[in-house]
């Protein structure tokens, strides 16, 4: 066989799925078989390399994520507080408008039935007529008018 297994070949080949010719060649083919061998360690490797790396950055990240976390409760203990203040304010302002819009308070004392009672007794002693015959008095005082003003024009 003088021609060697192609890229794609030997990807299935590393991938661990070749296909049954690919197999056969490689069992004859000492230079396919190195080849297969040589990217065999160069993947075990790069894996390796890769693994190392992200353990060498577990610290760091490590730190960025307590960092982050510190600042975050930071963050969220300031909102805390604004919060507290800003509702104690509501609060405030609240009763400060209940207190002012409310009226303000009649002291008991300033109601006595039997005080009122004689301020009335006293206005209707004081009026020349009752209450009840107030309009025909004014009637009665219109109808004077009228008649004194008839006599004065039959005067002159």
């Amino acid at each position: 066989m003088t021609t060697h297994l192609s890229d794609e070949q030997m990807t299935a080949m590393l991938l661990g799925s070749p296909d049954g010719n690919a197999a056969a060649h490689l069992a004859e083919c000492e230079a396919c078989w190195k080849e297969r061998q040589e990217l065999g360690q160069a993947v075990d490797s790069y894996g390796r390399a890769m693994r190392a790396a992200a353990d060498r950055l577990d610290p760091i990240l490590d730190r960025q994520a307590r960092a982050i976390g510190q600042r975050v409760a930071s963050e969220n203990r300031r909102g805390s507080l604004r919060l507290a203040w800003a509702g104690s304010l509501a609060l405030l302002a609240m009763a400060a408008t209940l207190v002012m819009s409310a009226p303000a308070p009649q002291a008991m004392d300033s109601f006595d039935p039997d005080h009122d009672l004689l301020v009335g007794v006293e206005r209707a002693v004081g009026r020349d007529v009752p209450r009840a015959l107030e309009p025909a008095t004014l009637l009665a005082h219109e109808i004077q008018q009228s008649v004194n003003s008839a006599s004065q024009s039959k005067s002159q």
